[in-house]
């Protein structure tokens, strides 16, 4: 063998072992330790405290909108209906929860009212906040409001329905 290929075959046998991967090296892992914890919390709770009413209506010849704010005072934001009375107060709901959270409100976007002949009103609702941090005192409430879609001539009779607001996290 020359002295040129006596040298070829150990240098080939090593660049064919690299190249296939049969070489290995020990690698050293490192660990470490992670923590978790997780913390539960009161549930949000709703309830009803006060019942919405717009109160007494008179019906006039074109359909009409009659709206009632957080302070419970109604008018009629278009037709020829009048608001005569009675006792017009906004919805009012009590929440609970675990102090410093916020809590997120949401009611449906209409709700069908019927009266005992079965005629029926559209009431819309919305709140007087969407969202409030749980304080944990008597000033934890939140306020329905809306407008009553009241059809022209609408029959007479006292129309109600109901609704579901629901508090979140």
């Amino acid at each position: 063998m020359s002295k040129k290929n006596q040298f070829a075959l150990p240098i080939l046998c090593t660049a064919v072992v690299s190249a296939t991967g049969l070489v290995t090296f020990q690698a050293k892992a490192a660990d470490a330790t992670g923590t978790v914890d997780g913390r539960i919390v009161a549930a949000a709770s709703i309830m009803e405290e006060v019942s919405l009413s717009f109160g007494d209506i008179v019906a006039g010849s074109a359909a009409s909108v009659v709206t009632i704010d957080a302070a419970g005072t109604t008018a009629v934001a278009s037709g020829d209906a009048q608001v005569v009375g009675g006792n017009a107060v906004s919805g009012l709901f009590v929440f609970g929860g675990e102090v410093g959270k916020t809590i997120a409100f949401n009611v449906p976007g209409s709700v069908t009212l019927t009266n005992a002949g079965g005629q029926t009103m559209v009431f819309n609702p919305s709140l007087s906040n969407n969202s409030l941090t749980v304080a944990g005192s008597e000033a934890d409430m939140v306020k329905v409001v809306g407008s009553l879609n009241i059809g022209a001539n609408q029959a007479v009779g006292t129309y109600t329905g109901t609704y579901t607001i629901s508090a979140n996290y």
